[in-house]
């Protein structure tokens, strides 16, 4: 998040399926998003193009950002590649913050030392 501190503890990048979009959307909002997109089911493509798409759809609230979501996932996974990522997404709107996440690729709150986590892996849709 924009004046936060993020991790990645899990790099398995080198097979190049990752990406990540952190994009400031203005009036103190903020997207940060993680896509690991699936080794046998052209990840690289699915993690790209739902990046794509959440980095150039109009984005004002949790709503847009689950249309555009929606919108990856009939163009990906409904479409003729089959082509499959997971997705993390945090919207930060002032002092509130938005997570979504579809796969295993978890959120987590972690302040003064202690860890919360944000999400459940392979939970359809989960927001705090």
């Amino acid at each position: 998040m924009e004046n936060g501190t993020y991790a990645h503890y899990h790099d398995n990048s080198i097979n190049g399926e990752d990406a990540w979009l952190s994009r400031t959307l203005g009036n103190e909002s903020v997207l940060d998003v993680v896509l690991d997109g699936s080794t046998t089911t052209q990840g690289r493509m699915a993690s790209e193009r739902t990046k794509e798409i959440l980095e150039t759809g109009e984005i004002r609230e949790l709503e847009d950002v689950l249309r555009l979501l929606s919108q990856a996932n009939s163009e990906l996974y409904h479409g003729p590649s089959e082509a499959e990522t997971t997705v993390t997404a945090a919207l930060k709107k002032g002092n509130q913050l938005f997570v979504v996440s579809a796969g295993d690729s978890p959120a987590y709150h972690i302040r003064g030392g202690i860890v919360t986590p944000l999400t459940t892996a392979y939970a359809l849709i989960g927001a705090r």
